[in-house]
């Protein structure tokens, strides 16, 4: 497997169309790994598991963030083709949502 020694974990920001978001969100819990669950509206992130929440750069539209947990390559590869797949379905991104992946 590439890249085994390192760590991964992202971001994305967009629009929830309000009348899905609850689609959205069990979407989300459909795609959770083993012993990881999604949290909502917390402070601060919880690395070890999926958080979605208010996206304050996008609160004069009520964007979210949905943020990975702490994973390998492999799961991040999947976690971006289904979360990006989620949020085509149930929302929307423009030019000033954004996508960030942290590596360590």
């Amino acid at each position: 497997m590439p890249y085994n020694h390192l760590k991964f974990g992202c971001e994305f920001e967009f629009y929830p169309n309000k009348m899905l978001e609850d689609e959205m969100i069990d979407a989300l819990e459909d795609i959770l790994k083993e012993k990881t669950e999604l949290k909502k509206n917390l402070e601060s992130n919880d690395d070890n598991n999926m958080n979605y929440k208010n996206e304050p750069s996008l609160s004069a539209m009520e964007g979210k963030e949905i943020t990975t947990p702490i994973c390998t390559y492999e799961d991040l590869k999947e976690y971006i083709t289904k979360i990006a797949n989620i949020i085509d379905q149930n929302g929307s991104t423009n030019e000033s949502t954004g996508f960030h992946i942290h590596i360590s």
